[in-house]
């Protein structure tokens, strides 16, 4: 009862008191003398204000948003502001065409101090004093906003019928708005299709930061920028629960933490009593076992619910403004307002407490089925169902390693952590072994593929392959490890593209180049088939890697284009795996002279780098030598150090493995030349430098490259006198042997032979 009575205390007051019946029309002049609709916790709405002011070619305004999104209010500081008379009239329920007429035409005559329009619409039908009104208005020559409020609960269709007529009899720049929760099925399509009607809804109602840290202001509340953010978000910008919640801060009731976790308790007090009291019983079952999906569409709901027809019911819901949103155009999604949900949910559990694990079973089921993998895996998570959890994992392996954030991996693989699971589902213990790896969590990879070796159902295939992946000893076993696994693998197997790789790998390390792109191009088309971007991007790069090491820098320039339009559209970019894509787009970008390109690649791959650990030594090797190469390209040879000695400690990790050692070994030896040539001088190219090398490459004089930089002869002579000393050279033909052999450019002999 008590917070029945605080949300009725919450209410936006309305601007009048109600007329029950047409027997006595109530009468509004102006919202501020009826009733007083600015507290000190008032904050001006000036944009959406602003916008209704200038909107007077739109004979019609609706004003829709669910309740506590402060319609009535926005409406009144719009009176305030505006020079033109606003007449007001409130419905209450119940009223009839004539009763809507009277306090129409009642309304007026105030508002225009006019005395007979009462009398008159008291004497001529409905439809007779509609069209005197309009005339009324017309005569005045003075405009007049008129506020039907509370729209919504006027069930009469004679009397919304009149509303339009009305509208449509209003003279130039006098409005009818029409205020409510809902747009009371009003026949809009006409207005809207003539550009006659101006909408403000619940996504011009939300609070700004700016009016979410002023309304908080108002009640002595200050937050930190990121606190207001982070509670405005989880609030969705609702104005009557950013207040609410400010008072709970204010009287230490919650800290934002609590709030963000549980919701404001006064809050969810507040839609019960306005939403969820007087709702259907149909309608209240529908909509709290649907809370339990993050989206909702027709299908899902008709499977999850256990009901047909869930789109109309969607639609409709969504009209009323029952905090549901559509989040496409064609309405095939939808959404539930974070808050309104929250008190959903507790309510199912008050009602069906023993329905929530099979809600969220029959969720992972339909969801699973059409290709949401992520949503599928995290309602068999929270439904607590392992068997299907365990299913769902080994048919949306692909989805699985494809670049959820590592969070959501580790709660999905969490509860399979069990000697019992492990020991009995092979192929789930291994994908999870590959994917704790993968987020950076070497000690429960370590742990899971112990337990894929003692697996009996494991012999065949997964720990040998994850073994000469996790450590490979030569470019030989890595050969035979990959083909004796793509003989035991399925075609379909999702982990053929992975293995695929590997043997392109094992080509590339022994030699075998044409080999080596043969099995990169089929595991590039094998993942492609299978919608696997993750195995597609690391094909496409290793294939763009291996052109640069051919001096093919055609093909390499276009797969490298390819290798970053997939990061782009898969939305790979925090991937572990994408760092194969930034080796192959530094190495093509740092031929080009494109230093802007290089930097960004390697700013990225160093967020990536920690989290590829020793557990995949050989790509964690392989990698590291690759950056270590482009630093040392550009003379930064404390970065390609510290590469190296993390390289050093995934060999100490992984005695076994043998490829890399000589290389980094030769790296190392190579850095240790170029510091002691270099030694008392600054060796790093600067910007203007390294612009300048490519172009030393051509046959351009000094001349025509200063006039292509825009720079004088002088300053090029002076920076190509510093680029040889930096690279330990005396002559610009050296310079340019160097900087090729470093990676910095590509010769016109390595174009040609492409």
């Amino acid at each position: 009862m008590a917070q029945a009575h605080a949300a009725a205390q919450l209410r936006t007051p309305t601007p009048a008191g109600r007329a029950p019946s047409a027997r006595r029309p109530r009468v509004v002049e102006q919202p501020e003398r009826a009733v007083s609709l600015r507290r000190p916790t008032t904050v001006q709405r000036t944009g959406v204000v602003n916008r209704l002011r200038v909107a007077r070619a739109a004979p019609l305004v609706l004003v829709a948003a669910p309740p506590g999104y402060g319609k009535t209010t926005v409406v009144a500081e719009w009176s305030r502001r505006d020079e033109r008379p606003f007449a007001w009239v409130t419905i209450e329920g119940g009223e009839d065409a004539r009763s809507v007429v009277a306090q129409l035409a009642a309304s007026l005559a105030h508002a225009l101090v006019h005395t007979r329009g009462g009398s008159i619409a008291r004497r001529l039908p409905p439809e007779q004093t509609i069209a005197y009104l309009g005339r009324l208005l017309a005569a005045a020559k003075t405009p007049v906003v008129t506020v039907v409020d509370d729209v919504d609960l006027l069930d009469d269709d004679a009397a919304l019928r009149l509303l339009m007529r009305f509208a449509d009899e209003l003279p130039s720049e006098s409005q009818l708005v029409l205020v409510g929760r809902s747009n009371a099925d009003l026949p809009l399509a006409r207005l809207r299709a003539g550009g006659r009607l101006l909408e403000i809804g619940t996504e011009e109602l939300r609070f700004t930061n700016r009016e979410a840290s002023m309304l908080l202001h108002n009640v002595d509340v200050e937050l930190p920028h990121a606190q207001l953010d982070a509670l405005n978000r989880a609030l969705e910008g609702w104005p009557t629960g950013l207040y609410l919640a400010a008072l709970a801060l204010r009287a230490g009731d919650a800290d934002v933490e609590q709030l963000l976790a549980e919701g404001v308790e006064s809050a969810n007090g507040y839609l019960r009593a306005e939403l969820l009291t007087g709702l259907p019983d149909a309608e209240l079952t529908f909509l709290t076992r649907a809370a339990e999906l993050e989206r909702l569409s027709g299908p899902l709901c008709d499977a999850v619910v256990g009901t047909t027809g869930s789109g109309e019911e969607l639609d409709r819901i969504e009209r009323s403004n029952l905090f549901v949103s559509g989040l496409d155009r064609e309405r095939l999604w939808y959404r539930i307002h974070p808050a309104f949900r929250r008190v959903l949910r507790d309510e199912l559990a008050r009602r069906e407490p023993e329905i929530v694990p099979e809600l969220r079973r029959r969720a992972a089921a339909w969801c699973g089925e059409h290709g949401d993998a992520e949503l599928a895996l995290e309602y068999a998570r929270t439904g607590g169902d392992i068997v299907q959890l365990v299913e769902l994992v080994e048919r949306l392996a692909v989805p699985l390693l494809a670049g959820p954030e590592p969070d959501a991996v580790a709660r999905w693989l969490e509860p399979l952590d069990d000697a019992e699971v492990l020991a009995r589902q092979a192929s789930v213990t291994a994908l999870g072994t590959l994917a704790w790896a993968l987020i950076g969590r070497p000690d429960e990879a370590e742990r899971w593929f112990a337990a894929l070796v003692r697996s009996s159902g494991s012999r065949r295939a997964f720990p040998p392959l994850l073994r000469t992946l996790a450590a490979p000893g030569d470019a030989k076993e890595l050969r035979l490890a990959s083909e004796r696994a793509l003989r035991a693998l399925p075609l379909g197997s999702v982990w053929r593209p992975l293995v695929l790789v590997m043997s392109g790998r094992a080509r590339m390390n022994g030699g075998d180049l044409a080999g080596a792109d043969d099995a990169f191009r089929e595991a590039e088309d094998t993942a492609s088939s299978m919608g696997a971007n993750v195995a597609e991007c690391v094909a496409l790069a290793h294939r763009c890697l291996l052109a640069n090491d051919r001096c093919e820098w055609t093909d390499a320039d276009r797969l490298a284009d390819d290798v970053r339009s997939l990061v782009r559209s898969a939305h790979l970019e925090n991937h572990v795996t994408t760092l194969f894509a930034l080796a192959a787009s530094a190495r093509t970008a740092l031929r080009h002279g494109d230093w802007a390109t290089v930097h960004g690649d390697l700013t990225q791959a160093h967020t990536l780098l920690p989290r590829l650990t020793y557990v995949l030594a050989g790509f964690s090797a392989s990698l590291r030598l690759e950056f270590a190469r482009i630093h040392a390209a550009l003379g930064d040879n404390d970065g390609a150090r510290a590469l190296l000695d993390e390289v050093d400690d995934v060999f100490a990790r992984r005695p076994h493995l043998g490829l890399f050692r000589e290389e980094a070994a030769t790296l190392r030896a190579e850095l240790a030349l170029e510091t002691k040539r270099t030694e008392g001088r600054m060796s790093t190219l600067t910007a203007a430098e390294l612009r300048l090398l490519p172009l030393l490459t051509t046959h351009l004089s000094f001349r025509e490259i200063a006039e292509t930089l825009y720079v004088s002869r002088n300053t090029v002579k002076t920076q190509a006198i510093s680029v040889y000393r930096k690279l330990g050279v005396s002559s610009r033909g050296a310079a340019i042997d160097r900087a090729s052999t470093l990676g910095l450019v590509a010769t016109e002999s390595d174009s040609g032979s492409a």
